[in-house]
């Protein structure tokens, strides 16, 4: 009963009293006047129990209308905490003292894709990784639940129905019936795999940052003297009479330069790159410059660019940074198809933005690499800085555009620029 009912009740059978006395009063005036004193006893008696009556059964329906009232809200109350916990997105499991689950909410087959009726009564453990289960680990929870009553924010792994390994966040706490006996435990799991990933990638841009300082001043002590060596053995090389043997070695020497020059240029774009200067130009001349300079490459002897775009389309960029671009994915191309073939060019409007592709014909991308590829100074090659895809990605990325890659094995690869378009 509410407080309120407590006090309204009492009053309203007080002002029930007083109002049948009153009429009483009336009545007794009014038609009891001159009536012997024996049949007035009993009137009075009748009168009295009659009121005594009426106020009794006045004070009970009171009170049990109050009781009602109260047993409904407190009804709206559980359903709506019911509700609460079934619909919550976290995973929310009861178990009993077994291990065995009791109860399994909506967030707990969003999470981990099976049905309530296909979980109830099956042991939680069905959920742990075999090698957590081997390590003791869902024991050694429930005793620590056992010993100090609740377990917060406990980091772990936990196995879908798909077979995926998740990292949960765990919050168990111990169960007891209405005598205080310990009955089992309630588990909320929180699903923080993308907050893992996002912290790894904070800490791993963090580390990158601190590389390309360290890049950078490396790069600048080696820039000027390795242009320096270069000129000189240049002018070594031209003194050295055609037909001798030495010739050929001063050649590789410089070639070997050159890919240190690459390098060093590679590095300082990585560690520090230039704000984006937009402006809209056509993309077909773009892809013919670089074409042209990529032409005398040994690695695109072999190869033919087909450019599968209109000839007037035009983009929004900068486009020294897209010659960049352009360059690494022709080059990554050529190297991907040995025997030669065709690298495609291609462009379309896609949802507001403009999605240019590079397909190849090569040998395709392993999936147990594909997730490495853009990571800087990654490399499947004997030569090459590992930089040249995460020079592309980040510049991409400074543009307002994204980057991905569809590949497959033995038929090839497509990398996809996805920039925004130019607003009218």
């Amino acid at each position: 009963m509410t407080p309120r009912s407590i006090w309204f009740a009492p009053l309203i059978c007080l002002l029930f009293v007083v109002t049948i006395f009153g009429l009483w009063g009336v009545f007794e005036f009014t038609f009891l006047h001159g009536v012997p004193v024996e049949r007035m006893r009993v009137i009075y008696w009748v009168g009295g129990m009659t009121g005594a009556f009426l106020t009794s059964l006045s004070a009970v329906l009171l009170v049990l209308r109050s009781r009602a009232r109260h047993e409904k809200e407190l009804f709206g109350y559980r359903e709506n905490l019911a509700n609460l916990l079934t619909h919550s997105a976290d995973a929310i499991l009861g178990e009993d003292r077994e291990g065995k689950i009791t109860a399994w909410n909506r967030g707990a087959e969003l999470i981990f894709g099976y049905d309530a009726g296909v979980m109830l009564g099956r042991d939680a453990d069905v959920l742990v990784p075999p090698d957590l289960r081997a390590a003791g680990e869902p024991a050694r929870l429930r005793r620590e639940v056992a010993d100090r009553g609740i377990v917060r924010d406990r980091r772990s792994e936990r196995l879908t129905r798909d077979g995926r390994r998740i990292a949960v966040q765990i919050t168990a706490s111990l169960v007891r019936d209405d005598r205080g006996s310990p009955v089992g435990q309630s588990v909320i799991l929180r699903d923080v795999t993308q907050a893992e990933e996002q912290e790894r990638e904070l800490i791993q841009k963090e580390g990158l940052a601190r590389i390309g300082e360290l890049a950078a001043a490396v790069a600048h002590q080696i820039k000027n003297p390795l242009a320096g060596i270069g000129g000189a053995l240049q002018v070594l090389s031209d003194s050295i009479p055609p037909g001798d043997g030495r010739h050929a070695v001063m050649e590789e020497v410089l070639q070997e330069i050159r890919r240190l020059d690459l390098t060093v240029r590679d590095l300082l774009y990585f560690a520090r790159p230039r704000k984006p200067e937009l402006e809209t130009f056509p993309l077909r001349p773009l892809v013919e410059k670089i074409r042209s300079v990529l032409r005398e490459e040994p690695v695109m002897q072999k190869i033919t660019v087909r450019c599968g775009f209109p000839p007037d389309l035009t983009l929004r960029a900068d486009p020294s940074q897209l010659e960049e671009v352009f360059m690494n994915l022709f080059l990554n191309a050529a190297q991907a198809m040995k025997q030669g073939g065709e690298i495609e060019v291609a462009a379309r409007p896609v949802d507001g933005r403009l999605e240019l592709s590079v397909a190849d014909q090569g040998e395709g991308i392993p999936s147990a690499i594909r997730g490495e590829i853009f990571r800087p100074f990654f490399s499947t090659k004997n030569r090459g800085s590992g930089l040249g895809l995460s020079i592309v990605r980040k510049v991409v990325e400074a543009h307002g555009g994204d980057l991905r890659v569809d590949s497959t094995v033995g038929r090839g690869s497509t990398f996809t620029v996805s920039l925004p378009m130019e607003k009218a």
